[in-house]
């Protein structure tokens, strides 16, 4: 390959990647897109009326990556713009996964039968999703460092919605060239209850439930709000609390039940 040719090359694929990330930037920023997210900083869910664009960010602590998607409907054209980005059509049919925080919303959403298969499912203890692993409705795939790849190309779920602790993409990698569509999920890094309870939009738009999953976080927000005013106004201010949640219950360490009572 001559000078001329080698420089021709490489000029060509810095101006189709100056175009890629110029399609990206106004897909972004296209002012006929409705922002969704209000609270979260690791989500964003632009609404385009034909398909959402969903960025994530904050995947671990220190992370700088970010994460596109295009969600859009069975028939939907997606601009060939996005055509690099992940696409995955909704409403899902069959989900897996991967962290005991997403339950939550799938049960909220009434979508807990979609689940297909979870990791180390012992570890779920919410009484709808757990009657459907008793009933062998939903798989268990081992740990989330080594999922059982045979299973999940059994089951062939339309996404699997995954996290990375420390930006580790290995078995999701694996997955992705075996045909599977991943997305990433960065709930845990959220630093505001609200911008936590706020990913239920996230499962909302999967499942093509944006209205429901926007009235259910209106109703969390109008709650955690109140609970604030009133812990404001309260004229009692405990020093300390102590204790841990584990299976939905509140445990306190040993004598402190009699201080309180006393």
């Amino acid at each position: 390959m001559s000078f001329i040719t080698k420089i021709s090359f490489f000029l060509g694929l810095l101006f189709l990647f100056s175009q890629c990330k110029k399609q990206e930037n106004q897909a972004q920023e296209n002012p006929k897109a409705k922002e969704l997210i209000t609270d979260s900083e690791g989500l964003s869910i632009k609404d385009f009326g034909s398909f959402y664009w969903v960025t994530i960010t904050n995947t671990f602590p220190e992370a700088t990556e970010n994460y596109n998607y295009v969600l859009h409907k069975k028939g939907t054209t997606v601009p060939d713009s996005l055509s690099q980005y992940t696409a995955i059509e909704i409403p899902v049919q069959k989900i897996i996964v991967t962290s005991t925080t997403h339950i939550p919303s799938l049960e909220m959403l009434g979508e807990e039968n979609k689940l297909v298969a979870f990791p180390t499912t012992d570890y779920i203890s919410s009484e709808k999703t757990r009657a459907l692993i008793d009933e062998g409705k939903i798989r268990d795939l081992g740990n989330n460092q080594n999922l059982n790849t045979e299973v999940i190309l059994e089951l062939q779920p339309d996404v699997i919605v995954g996290f990375s602790v420390n930006g580790s993409m290995k078995a999701y990698k694996n997955l992705e060239r075996n045909g599977q569509k991943i997305i990433l999920n960065s709930d845990w890094t959220e630093q505001t209850p609200l911008g936590k309870a706020e990913w239920i939009k996230f499962f909302g738009v999967l499942f093509d439930k944006s209205e429901e999953a926007e009235k259910l976080f209106n109703q969390i927000k109008s709650d955690y709000q109140n609970a604030v005013t009133l812990a404001q106004n309260t004229q009692n201010e405990p020093s300390i609390m102590a204790g841990s949640i584990y299976e939905d219950q509140w445990f306190l360490p040993q004598g402190v039940v009699g201080l309180l009572i006393s």
